[in-house]
């Protein structure tokens, strides 16, 4: 942006001059005497820097007399600044020029002619990826100040290094529907092509801009806990509990982490799975190795002086007879442990 006076040049002045001449400026209603008159100037305010294409801006300059100050367009008329009830419009690219004129009164001197140039300019955009569970969507946003254009053109879109083609955007978006495969790492990444890019006639509104998005699937273990530890043939004599263990990476998890698993009837065999799913559409799977469960104590009894155990679940391991003598009696005990280290007893009195 130029802000500069006409008073200091030589130039402008002449071209000041051919513009009154040409009636674009006021004449002063009535000339000012600069020996007893009092001298005021212009300040044209806020002027953008630059001013971007689909805005519109209000000039609102003010002079220190405190008399209205008159805004002509020096610029092409037809654009890129056009004029419309002292609003201006941006309708396309290139530089705009105004000049601002207070001609004074019986009291003030005339102002010194004022020129603003500023160029305008195609607006920035941010190009957003989303890849989400049964699409991919890419919007491509307007971020320049003021009131926001929807931007037109094409998305160049790569799916994993594959391009998938040029995507015309609607309403400033598009929607690829597809859903990516989980167990794999994806990229996916877009570039905003304006309109009017290959087209010298065509003023391109928006800038090009590109963004990418990357998903990976959550993790996910189940940690296997217990009271006791498992026999070295994988047997557990107490409850079972499976707790997930989750980490989210690219999304959030939907309904977060499963709860625990309580495990606490005997199997001779199970396995627990859980799923989860982000919001992204990433998702694992976890299973746990095969669970064994007997809380429950074998039989044991008396044949004869022989022992004799059983064991339903996880089978039996050894039964043991010894000889205790307590107080003038001999007892015989049987012990009975099976596979998961339950153990019972029997006792019989010799004599």
């Amino acid at each position: 942006m130029h802000v500069f006076s006409l008073r200091h040049s030589l130039v402008l002045g002449l071209l000041a001059v051919g513009l009154l001449v040409g009636g674009l400026l006021a004449a002063p209603a009535q000339a000012a005497d600069p020996t007893t008159d009092a001298t005021q100037s212009i300040d044209v305010g806020d002027v953008p820097d630059p001013g971007l294409v689909g805005r519109t801006w209000v000039p609102n300059p003010t002079a220190t007399s405190g008399l209205p100050v008159v805004v002509g367009l020096l610029s092409d008329p037809a654009g890129p600044c056009v004029s419309q009830d002292g609003v201006y419009r941006f309708v396309g690219t290139g530089e705009c020029a105004f000049i601002f004129q207070q001609s004074g009164n019986v009291d003030w001197a005339s102002a010194p002619l004022v020129i603003a140039t500023f160029d305008v300019v195609a607006a920035p955009t941010r190009t957003v990826v989303q890849i989400l569970p049964e699409e991919i969507r890419v919007s491509v946003l307007d971020t320049g100040a003021g009131s926001p254009l929807t931007p037109e053109g094409t998305v160049d879109l790569v799916v994993n290094g594959i391009d998938s083609g040029a995507q015309i955007l609607t309403d400033g978006s598009v929607h690829l529907e597809t859903a990516l495969d989980a167990g794999m790492e994806h990229t996916v990444s877009a570039t905003y092509v304006p309109a009017g890019t290959d087209d010298d006639e065509v003023d391109v509104t928006h800038l090009a801009s590109t963004g990418s998005d990357h998903r990976s699937d959550p993790g996910l273990r189940l940690r296997v806990r217990s009271t006791r530890k498992p026999t070295a043939s994988g047997w557990y004599r107490s409850v079972v509990k499976v707790v997930p263990v989750c980490w989210p990476t690219t999304a959030a998890i939907i309904g977060g982490c499963p709860a625990a698993v309580r495990l606490d009837e005997d199997t001779r065999g199970t396995k627990v799975t859980q799923r989860i799913v982000a919001k992204d559409g990433g998702k694992a799977v976890a299973t746990t190795k095969v669970i064994r469960i007997d809380t429950t104590a074998p039989s044991v009894r008396f044949k004869g002086r022989r022992c004799r155990a059983g064991d339903a679940t996880s089978g039996l391991r050894r039964c043991v007879v010894k000889k205790v003598r307590r107080g003038g009696s001999t007892v015989l005990v049987a012990t009975a442990v099976d596979e998961a280290g339950n153990k019972a007893v029997a006792r019989k009195r010799l004599g």
